[in-house]
């Protein structure tokens, strides 16, 4: 039901990000038992919002959160830069010691030329995994 009335509402205002940011969260905590479909649908929505509002600073960030709780550290490091270039509300979510931590990691990875891999326990105990982080370099400027 609740799955419903996110559709309906959102076909009738796209542009209402943090619409779209709810429902992501309420699909990631909804898939207990399959902790792999929890975060394909969360993923799946933030994409869904992404293609109906490209510049929207507010879902390139919760797309970002995501990936720094599922340790794909590279992804979410682009995708809260990119909606701090966009947005400056964006930027104090840089100064978090957990995104800190993981541009550190990013950052001296990129530096040994190594490729860039997650940490095994990411941020906030998530277990690493696979993700789309080819969303960070879509296009696109604006704001909130």
């Amino acid at each position: 039901m609740s799955r419903r009335t996110f559709e309906h509402l959102l076909t009738q205002q796209p542009s209402l990000c943090k619409a779209w940011v709810s429902w992501a969260q309420m699909e990631k905590r909804c898939h207990r038992s399959n902790q792999s479909e929890r975060w394909h649908r969360c993923r799946e929505v933030l994409q869904r919002g992404l293609e109906l509002n490209p510049s929207s600073s507010c879902l390139i960030q919760a797309w970002g959160l995501m990936e720094l709780q599922r340790g794909n550290w590279l992804a979410a490091v682009m995708l809260l830069e990119r909606s701090a270039r966009l947005d400056s509300r964006c930027v104090p979510v840089l100064s978090w010691q957990h995104v800190r931590t993981a541009k550190k990691t990013v950052g001296s990875r990129r530096t040994r030329g190594s490729a860039v891999r997650p940490a095994a326990s990411g941020a906030g105990g998530a277990a690493a995994g696979g993700g789309s982080g080819g969303a960070a370099s879509s296009g696109g400027s604006g704001t909130r």
